[in-house]
């Protein structure tokens, strides 16, 4: 078999065979494709198409190239059959499905919409030209395509899958959550926190949510409201997605401030996405911004790297900006490679690294208590936030994700310092000749190992609800800490989606 279709790659320059090699060497291309010798297929109709522009031959070359993995020879070949035969749906409809397949939707939606034009009754170019729509929100087209689809062939079952998905995302989702935090400060916090969220096109994907705490200080109980409202965009055609929203923030009877939050996220290739947000929001990590509740902008840029969901990670700069005009800045990267993956087991390691840093300092004396001598350390705290002074670390990285079903699954991970410093300030009973007391601010270099463990177990107890248990546990510079939470999702399904 291997010598008959190089003794046909030679027959067809012969004159006397001129007008049966055409059909010889697309047959035989043909048989070659069918036994899977992708490759001797190949070379058969390359040389064919070198001397010869057969819109069969050539459409069959570049399919045979899209089997063999090679995505820019076809589209040579594809370019070149379109600029021969522009007219013809047969070739706009395979040019346009390998794009589909290829997932660069915008320009095959351009063919395959010329397609349609021309035989509007072709199933595989409909169903296409479906899920194009239904990926990129158009969801009245989309539903149109489906119902073309059920009527043309009744009980298709990818119209049924369109209008299912499409029912699933404009399903109604409400997501409740209920946590306690406790730390060494001592803070303790009790959280509700509720969002119901609803998506209706790309345009429009509106959201709203409350955040509830009640702070256990020890000497009071205090408590803090922030609720929210926005929109979320999904821009298909540039793989963009954007959120916006206001909200107010309410602490101890009285309306603290306003919110608010504006995040774009720009796909740049398979594995990178860019990103970028401002927010204005409360802060309520420290005692003194309990008692004294404000809120302050948070800005954040980054890069993120995902291969396939194997290899992970991320780069960043976050600056927070306070009304004081003091500041804080971050930068942080880290990265996670694939140690062991199997289908229900996923092991990940990898490095981090960060450093922050306060334009000033912050940390202030508390109230002294009895009668302290020179050299005596005074206590501090940090008010009425907490600012870092040259904080870098260098992390050991963990992630495991395992499937105990397909509705139990449990995602950890781990973040261990190698090593930590940071210049730590502390204060001193100090005096001057002329017998006057101080408190004096000094800094002294601190090594540390820090600790981030958080563990999450999902359950999917039917197809509209969902349940999570997550906790945390942090050990780091400024305090420890211990988080639990129980968040509840619900999607409200008509009778119809449960089924």
């Amino acid at each position: 078999m291997r010598n008959l279709y190089v003794f046909a790659f030679l027959l067809y320059f012969h004159p006397v065979y001129s007008q049966t090699t055409q059909i010889d060497t697309l047959s035989i291309a043909r048989d070659l494709a069918t036994s899977q010798k992708f490759k001797e297929a190949n070379i058969l109709l390359a040389g064919y198409n070198a001397h010869n522009t057969n819109m069969n031959a050539l459409l069959q070359q570049a399919q045979l190239l899209y089997w063999l993995k090679k995505p820019k020879e076809a589209i040579q070949i594809f370019e070149r059959t379109l600029l021969a035969f522009p007219n013809e749906s047969a070739v706009q409809q395979a040019y346009g499905k390998f794009l589909f397949e290829y997932n660069k939707l915008s320009q095959a939606r351009v063919l395959l919409n010329k397609a349609f034009t021309q035989d509007a009754q072709n199933l595989e170019t409909i169903r296409m030209l479906g899920y194009i729509d239904l990926w990129a929100g158009r969801i009245a087209n989309a539903t149109t395509k489906a119902a073309l689809l059920e009527q043309l062939q009744p009980g298709n079952s990818y119209a049924a899958d369109i209008l299912q998905t499409i029912s699933n995302y404009t399903t109604p989702v409400l997501t409740l959550n209920g946590g306690m935090f406790s730390d060494d400060q001592p803070l303790k916090r009790y959280t509700f926190d509720g969002e119901a969220a609803v998506y209706r096109s790309w345009l429009f994907a509106p959201y709203i949510g409350a955040t509830l705490h009640q702070f256990d200080l020890g000497e009071a109980k205090l408590r803090t409201a922030w609720i929210r409202a926005g929109n979320k965009f999904y821009i298909s055609s540039t793989k963009t997605n954007a959120e916006i929203s206001v909200g107010a923030f309410r602490a101890r009877e009285r309306n603290i401030g306003t919110t608010y939050k504006l995040k774009l996220i720009q796909k740049i290739s398979s594995s990178f996405s860019f990103d970028v947000s401002h927010e204005k929001k409360p802060y309520q990590y420290t005692l003194a911004s309990i008692r004294r509740p404000f809120v302050y902008t948070l800005s954040d840029l980054g890069l993120d790297f995902n291969r396939k969901n194997r290899w992970l990670g991320r780069a960043a700069y976050q600056h927070q900006n306070f009304a004081d005009t003091n500041s804080v800045s971050t930068v942080y990267a880290w990265l996670l490679a694939p140690v062991f993956i199997k289908k229900n087991v996923s092991i990940k390691a990898g490095y981090g690294y960060s450093n922050s840093d306060a334009k000033e300092n912050n940390f202030r004396p508390k109230q002294i208590n009895g009668t302290p001598t020179l050299g005596d350390r005074i206590e501090g705290i940090y008010d009425p936030y907490f600012t870092p002074f040259d904080q870098t670390t260098h992390s050991l990285l963990a992630s495991v994700n395992y499937s105990f079903t397909k509705k139990v699954s449990l995602a950890s991970n781990m973040s261990f310092g190698l090593a930590a410093s940071a210049y730590q300030p502390y204060h001193v009973l100090e005096g001057n000749n002329l017998g006057q007391l101080f408190i004096n601010k000094a800094y002294s270099i601190y090594n540390y190992n820090p600790v981030e463990f958080s563990t999450d177990l999902k359950a999917i107890v039917s197809r509209s609800c969902s349940i999570n248990f997550i906790y945390q546990y942090n050990s780091l510079i400024f305090f420890k800490s211990h988080f639990v939470n129980l968040q509840i999702k619900y999607l409200f399904l008509n009778a119809k989606q449960k089924i």
